[in-house]
Parts: structure tokens; sequence; C-alpha cells
């Protein structure tokens, strides 16, 4: 009889542990989607396997230690652990967090527009040095076809005399 208390402790204790880990499972998903924006269907997927993972984890734990007996007062540690963590702990971690991640988001967006800014101010030398460059490249090209026009005889006059002369 008192080694039977004391497992049902255990397990309480166990269940307890669980409903914890979950509870910061979860947090530690709502923490990446404040890092990463996600579409709604995306979010779902990531829902569908939290809930895959929690109910692989209370599955174990019923199985290793109740041999597959769905106990209540196991459901309920687990379901009042991440209540009292929900409310108690992770209120105390992820409003930081949460502040940390929009200042680092605002402090992100900032740099990007400095950097776009300076990425304009770039192209538009290169622009016009690129430009001068292609001038001078259009440039030869144009004496460089003009040469090659003399050298195979391919202007009108030429043509002309060519055929009039095997007459």
């Amino acid at each position: 009889m008192v080694s039977s208390v004391y497992w049902e402790w255990e397990l309480l204790l166990k269940s307890i542990k669980l409903g914890f880990q979950l509870g910061i499972l979860y947090d530690g998903l709502r923490v990446f989607r404040m890092i990463i924006n996600h579409s709604p269907l995306f979010m779902e997927i990531e829902d569908v396997f939290y809930w895959i993972i929690s109910t692989l984890g209370i599955f174990h734990l019923q199985l290793a230690e109740s041999q597959g007996v769905l106990r209540g007062f196991s459901m309920a540690g687990i379901l009042l652990a991440m209540f009292f963590y929900h409310k108690l702990i992770a209120k105390l971690w992820i409003c930081p967090v949460e502040r940390a991640i929009q200042w680092g988001k605002i402090r992100l967006t900032k740099v990007k527009k400095m950097l776009r800014m300076k990425w304009k101010a770039w192209g538009c030398i290169l622009y016009i040095f690129r430009r001068g460059n292609d001038k001078k490249k259009d440039q030869g090209s144009k004496k460089k076809a003009k040469s090659l026009s003399h050298d195979t005889g391919d202007h009108g006059s030429s043509c002309n005399d060519a055929g009039s002369g095997g007459e």
C-alpha cells in the first residue's frame, strides 16, 4: 500500500514536470513566431506538430509509468502545471524577450534603411562610372565595325563595282 502511494506521487511529480516542459516548448514556439513572421497555414502546421509532440509525451508517460492506464490525477497534474507555468512563470521571461525582439526588429529595420540608402548612393556612382565606360565601349565598337566593313568590302559602291566589272 505504501509503495503504491509513493508510485502515485512519483507519477504526479513526473506529470507536473511534463506539464512545465510542454509549456516551455510552446513558449519557445511563440518566441520563434515572434522572430520570424509566419502565414496562418504555417502556424497551424506548427501547432499540429506541437500537439503531436505533446500527445506522444503524455502517451509515453502514461505507458511507461502506469502501464497504459490513463490516470486522472496524472492528467490533472499536466494541465495544472501548464496553467501555472503560463500564468506565473511564462510572463516573467516572455515579456522581456518580446520587447527585446521588437527592439531588435526596429534596429534591424533602421539598419536596412541605412544600407538601402547607401546602396542607392553607390548604385548612382557606379551607374555614372559604368555609363562613361559604356560610351567609350560603344565608340570603340563603332570604329571596329567601320574597319571590319572596309576590310570585307561591304560598301555599296564596291558591290556595284564588282558587279559591273564581271559583265
